[in-house]
């Protein structure tokens, strides 16, 4: 009777133990961060990234960014105007976020200028964290922005995003363009930039 016993309790141990070892990693990790690397995200692991510490962006005035202009030397600088209601611009900084990965950062630097809008500083900050923008990220204050208009010469609305702004003023460098792109298109028109040798 004794021996049954133990071989039940033999056999009840070693499943016992299976099912511990085939546990999922993430289970014993309180800080996995795995869950946060989907496609589509539950609306409550959003809420729990927006709110998280990690990179947010910083709110700024006209005349900060005419300075950045104005100050965009030695190397690409490269400005991406966007906004969360406009889905053509949010896929475009999305695509020149994956281009600038593929260079060398001491040649280029990108800024991302959130255009005024209806929108939540927390809506922007998940934005950014969930699609895991590098570059610079400020959020332009209710203003005017017709200040666009001095570097973008074209017929449609200023406030018609995405525009994106290539300046190098140490030499003389501006390009502009009021359209979306993808990211293969952005690798084309960023690539000789930076490879010229005097940038």
């Amino acid at each position: 009777m004794n021996v049954q016993k133990l071989i039940f309790l033999s056999a009840l141990a070693l499943t016992g133990c299976q099912k511990k070892r085939n546990a999922p990693a993430h289970a014993a990790n309180p800080f996995d961060t795995t869950r946060f690397n989907t496609q589509a995200l539950s609306a409550e692991d959003k809420q729990i990234l927006a709110k998280a510490t990690g990179k947010t962006a910083q709110p700024v005035t006209t005349k900060e960014i005419i300075t950045r202009f104005e100050n965009a030397k030695e190397r690409l600088h490269i400005f991406c105007f966007w906004n969360l209601l406009n889905e053509n611009s949010m896929k475009t900084a999305q695509a020149l976020n994956e281009t600038v990965a593929q260079f060398d950062t001491n040649r280029l630097k990108t800024i991302y200028v959130n255009m005024p809008g209806l929108q939540k500083m927390e809506d922007i900050n998940l934005f950014i964290r969930e699609h895991q923008l590098t570059g610079e990220t400020l959020v332009l204050e209710k203003g005017d922005v017709s200040f666009l208009k001095k570097y973008v010469k074209s017929d449609a609305p200023i406030t018609s995003l995405p525009v994106l702004l290539l300046v190098n003023q140490s030499n003389d460098v501006l390009f502009q363009y009021q359209q979306p792109f993808e990211a293969k298109e952005l690798k084309a028109l960023i690539e000789p930039l930076i490879k010229q040798p005097h940038l």
